[in-house]
């Protein structure tokens, strides 16, 4: 029989964002406005991605820090990325370019944020979702937190877990 200190708490999640990858993030705040009607405010550079995005916030009392994401490859800016390593969201996939240069931005993902990151990781497994590894990352502010390495599962967008509570992603 288990007791209360050995079971560990429920598995809790809630979106932290979403995001709508853009073949040019000037192509994606142009989609924004026209599908939208909003201007995206700022958003930052990722050189360890070579990637940029402008941001806005979604947020509802479920969800108050909740935001929405545009992100592009920044062409002709220095990426930092260790040899072998993809973008986020699978960026670098040929295919997926020339559909977003074809069609246009797209709502390609969310991001859930937890503080039990390998939990939600089987638990994901369980329906058949394989996540990849929990790996702890540095965010272009400093901030610590755990992410999944693959970020897309079988040619589909993957949920996207983020565990920023500490960097133990145990659970």
């Amino acid at each position: 029989m288990k007791t209360a200190a050995t079971t560990p708490s429920p598995l809790t999640c809630c979106i932290d964002h979403l995001v709508v990858l853009a073949a040019s993030l000037d192509e994606g705040v142009q989609w924004c406005e026209s599908m939208l009607g909003i201007t995206p405010g700022p958003g930052g550079e990722h050189a360890l991605m070579g990637t940029h995005n402008r941001l806005f916030t979604v947020a509802s009392p479920a969800f108050p820090a909740a935001y929405f994401e545009i992100i592009a490859i920044h062409s002709g800016a220095p990426c930092d990325r260790p040899a072998g390593a993809k973008r986020w969201f699978d960026m670098d996939d040929r295919e997926l370019q020339r559909h977003l240069s074809k069609t246009g931005p797209q709502l390609a993902h969310f991001v859930a944020s937890t503080t039990r990151a390998e939990g939600g990781v089987r638990a994901l497994a369980r329906l058949g979702l394989d996540q990849g590894r929990v790996a702890a990352r540095l965010a272009h502010d400093g901030t610590r937190f755990a992410e999944l390495e693959n970020h897309r599962a079988g040619g589909r967008p993957a949920a996207f877990l983020r565990h920023a509570a500490d960097l133990d992603p145990v659970g």
